[in-house]
């Protein structure tokens, strides 16, 4: 199968974002462009121009600019466990790796987060399955826990995940219509 631009991009965006961490979101966006050893050596494997790099690291930054979804990565109000790609084994022996999964103890709430390039609606309800399928796992692993489930994409839209639907709620900058 060969992978379109489009399959590259979501890629090369997936892995940029499971890489930031705080000091990145909030200190370093500028380290976050084509031309630094660690986003050349990341992107290398997707086989995108220089301009397309350069879209990349411009929706990543786009996404960790707007203070709403730099909220959801990382709240600030309460400490939180991050964890990245970390597997999972559902009750029917499939093995799932959410994109990042956020652990909070002190208030007793998980935060799911999965990252998609573009959500067209032909997407929205395997996009929701997919989240469902993380949350039932989280959930069995930490029964008691408020659970969120999110979606982001690249143009810093935020789409959660209720009642088994994608509901389109922030767009970068202004709450979604």
């Amino acid at each position: 199968m060969v992978e379109t631009l489009e399959i590259r991009l979501g890629k090369a965006f997936h892995a940029l974002m499971e890489q930031l961490d705080r000091p990145v979101m909030t200190h370093h966006l500028a380290s976050l462009a084509p031309g630094r050893a660690w986003v050349d050596r990341l992107l290398a494997v997707y086989a995108l121009l220089p301009s397309e790099q350069a879209t990349v690291c411009q929706a990543a930054r786009t996404v960790l600019s707007d203070p709403t979804v730099r909220e959801i990565l990382q709240p600030s109000a309460e400490p939180c466990q991050v964890l990245t790609e970390v597997d999972c084994l559902d009750d029917q022996g499939r093995w799932l790796r959410p994109d990042r999964v956020l652990i909070c103890e002190t208030v007793r709430r998980l935060s799911l987060i999965d990252f998609k390039w573009r959500v067209l609606p032909s997407e929205h309800k395997d996009y929701a399955q997919q989240l469902m399928r993380y949350g039932q796992v989280l959930s069995q692993a930490y029964p008691g826990y408020e659970l969120k489930m999110v979606l982001i994409d690249a143009q810093a839209g935020v789409w959660l995940c209720q009642g088994g639907e994608l509901v389109h709620c922030w767009s970068a900058g202004r709450p979604a219509l």
